[in-house]
């Protein structure tokens, strides 16, 4: 369910239009956030949210110029 708050690895890779195996590579990252509860991850969509924009913000060619 995407209304959710919470997402399951296969519902963020969704979301981000991603395979789940891409989301699993970012949640070893240890840079993604994510949780994981029992044998499951978890990723709260306003952190995936705020990772997306703070990785498109430090992207070189998104950086204005002084």
């Amino acid at each position: 369910m995407m209304d959710s708050p919470v997402f399951t690895v296969e519902e963020a890779a969704k979301y981000l239009k991603e395979t789940k195996g891409t989301i699993y590579v970012l949640v070893r990252s240890k840079d993604f956030p994510a949780i994981k509860i029992g044998r499951q991850w978890r990723i709260l969509k306003h952190e995936l949210d705020d990772w997306l924009l703070k990785r498109y913000n430090n992207k070189p060619e998104n950086l204005v110029k002084w």
